[in-house]
């Protein structure tokens, strides 16, 4: 090949790469599962852009940048980390989806309004705030491999629970789980941050989309009345004065 053919190859390709680089965000759209997702606003290109909303699963997103890295194609997966709004709080952190469709999702941080994830497990509630912290999550066959963060809720009205009166509380539920058998529950430490009753115990997610919680809770010295008559109703207190609670359900 002569010097004059080698610099035209060249040229063309690197025609082909600039424009590929220039491809405006909006055909993303046409990539999207219909029904599943709504992407509403699709600004700049494929690669670095903007998205005005993004509904999805019961979670409104406004004002999202993202960034989808070429070197994740070549492994054959879309990498993507985003940072944008969620209702009076944010959401940022990096999501990659396989051609199998396994999803990775690491360093990830969001905080918001907690009645969104309530609807998504049939509890009710219009109060309370989220934040969360996932490190690593892994999914496949959606269902997770490994899970590693932990998730806060605050303002969380004690009525959603069974007990009477106007207490809220804050908790903390964390996730350890490295590695996850196809069959196995995935456990969550439960603890309170602060607040008028104190809780400790485990919530185990289970296939096909199941929860339970099991714990111990008790009420604190400075607790009101109207919270310790309350839980007089969720059963016969030991003689440290917890009481065994439980709840399950579906998401």
């Amino acid at each position: 090949m002569n010097t004059r053919a080698w610099l035209i190859g060249v040229g063309v390709g690197a025609f082909f790469v600039f424009l590929f680089t220039l491809l405006p965000a909006r055909i993303l759209s046409a990539f999207v599962p219909t029904g599943a997702v709504q992407v509403l606003g699709l600004t700049g290109t494929v690669w670095h852009g903007n998205a005005q909303t993004i509904n999805a699963a019961g979670f409104q997103f406004r004002d999202i940048d993202f960034e989808i890295s070429p070197f994740g194609l070549l492994s054959g997966r879309l990498s993507v980390s985003f940072d944008g709004d969620w209702g009076t709080g944010y959401a940022r952190g990096e999501v990659s989806i396989g051609l199998t469709g396994s999803l990775s999702v690491r360093d990830l941080e969001a905080a918001g309004p907690l009645a969104p994830v309530l609807r998504t497990m049939n509890l009710r509630g219009n109060s309370g705030e989220l934040s969360l912290r996932i490190e690593a999550l892994d999914v496949i066959d959606e269902w997770p491999t490994q899970m590693i963060g932990l998730v806060r809720v605050g303002n969380v009205p004690l009525s959603m629970i069974g007990v009477s009166g106007d207490a809220s509380g804050h908790y903390e539920l964390r996730f350890d789980v490295p590695n996850v058998a196809s069959e196995e529950s995935i456990p969550g430490a439960l603890t309170d941050l602060g607040g008028p009753l104190q809780i400790v115990g485990v919530i185990r997610f289970s296939k096909p989309r199941n929860y339970s919680l099991n714990a111990r809770i008790k009420p604190r010295p400075d607790a009101p009345n109207e919270l310790k008559q309350g839980l007089m109703f969720i059963g016969i207190p030991d003689a440290d004065g917890s009481r065994e609670f439980a709840l399950s359900g579906s998401f």
